[in-house]
């Protein structure tokens, strides 16, 4: 079987004067070809030991991306968040990594809309 999904790689930096415009200082490809995986639990898995804190939308839909919380240079100032995109996934695929990382998230697409805690 041929690893038929991929995960590419991008980073955004932003500085206290980036911040204040409301810009990137600094932002593009770490990894344009990606990471090669066999299944979603596989690309979940990856993504879980990256770091990943937040999807790019609380609502599922095809080619949603995933961040990771800043990382600071204390030397610099600068921060740097890395995102990662899945891509050669089918949409049952690219759900099941969706509500394997965050299960309690809706979906747009269903119509089913994040589950508030009780």
């Amino acid at each position: 079987m041929s690893k038929k999904i991929r995960v590419k790689q991008t980073y955004a930096i932003i500085t206290e004067e980036s911040a204040k415009e409301g810009e990137y200082a600094d932002a593009g490809w770490i990894d344009k070809i990606g990471e090669k995986f066999d299944s979603a639990n596989e690309v979940a898995e990856y993504l879980e030991n990256e770091g990943i804190i937040e999807p790019s939308s609380s609502c599922f839909h095809k080619g949603v991306w995933y961040s990771t919380e800043g990382e600071q240079d204390y030397r610099t100032g600068e921060t740097e968040i890395r995102s990662y995109h899945v891509e050669g996934a089918t949409i049952g695929q690219e759900r099941k990594i969706y509500k394997k990382l965050f299960p309690r998230y809706g979906d747009c697409i269903t119509g089913q809309r994040k589950r508030r805690r009780r």
